[in-house]
């Protein structure tokens, strides 16, 4: 059956390759573009997630699913996907943003499937664990250790996020209690596989520590990150400690 995909934010990075996947895995759909530029084909939408307004061409152009790769702080894509019984898929959204519209989603009656993967890499941890393990009851731990590059082709949007969060403490859980935390702190070692050895990690906040606490019901749960530079990685620890992020603005 044919299906009517649109990707809002579909000309950035992760769009274009979400895109580029759903066009060579499904032949027959139609894959449409949602920017707030007008593009060159028929398929380019414009629509801004700031913008309910922009929202109509959704209905005229009988949109069945939509992929949000690009973070909509209102949740206006969201409410508009519930209200039209469209199909909903969200990537990107960082850990406060996505309790928000988790529970925006919860006081609606939902006659659509909507799908919230805002995990690292698209949620694809909780998935692995649950295509691994026996049963997600038994396991009692989960631990993340994220190697980042500051090359990676999302740094912009990364970039925004930790300036955006860097100061405000968060949580990773502890036989199903939240523990305040911060960004960057409590070194902990970690020996990765893939040929760097073993790496410094420090705290770091991904929605998967509350996917994985509070839906997948692990009862405890921490990420903690390394960077490929190790002096940037230290830099970032170094600032906090002496609390600059407090001060600073990182706009």
């Amino acid at each position: 059956m044919k299906s009517n995909i649109l990707i809002i934010g579909g000309n950035g990075t992760v769009g274009k390759t979400i895109g580029r996947i759903f066009a060579s895995r499904n032949p027959q759909a139609a894959i449409f573009i949602g920017g707030r530029k007008q593009g060159k084909t028929d398929n380019d939408l414009i629509i801004d997630v700031t913008k309910p307004q922009t929202f109509q061409v959704i209905i005229d152009k009988k949109i069945d699913v939509i992929i949000l790769s690009v973070n909509d702080k209102e949740d206006h894509v969201l409410r508009f996907a519930i209200e039209n019984k469209i199909d909903y898929l969200d990537i990107t959204k960082p850990t406060p943003d996505l309790v928000k519209a988790y529970d925006f989603a919860k006081k609606h009656t939902i006659n659509s499937r909507i799908v919230f993967s805002s995990g690292w890499m698209g949620g694809i941890v909780s998935g692995l664990i649950n295509e691994f393990s026996d049963s997600i009851n038994s396991i009692d731990e989960a631990k993340l250790f994220v190697y980042y590059s500051v090359k990676d082709l999302a740094g912009e949007s990364s970039a925004h996020f930790m300036a955006e969060n860097v100061a405000k403490p968060f949580f990773k859980y502890q036989n199903n209690k939240p523990v305040s935390i911060k960004h960057f702190l409590d070194a902990e070692p970690f020996r990765f596989s893939f040929g760097i050895g073993t790496r410094q990690t420090y705290n770091f906040d991904v929605p998967d520590l509350y996917i994985l606490n509070q839906i997948e019901k692990i009862p405890n749960v921490s990420v903690k990150i390394t960077y490929n530079s190790k002096f940037i990685t230290w830099l970032l620890g170094a600032f906090q400690k002496i609390r600059l992020y407090n001060i600073l603005s990182l706009k």
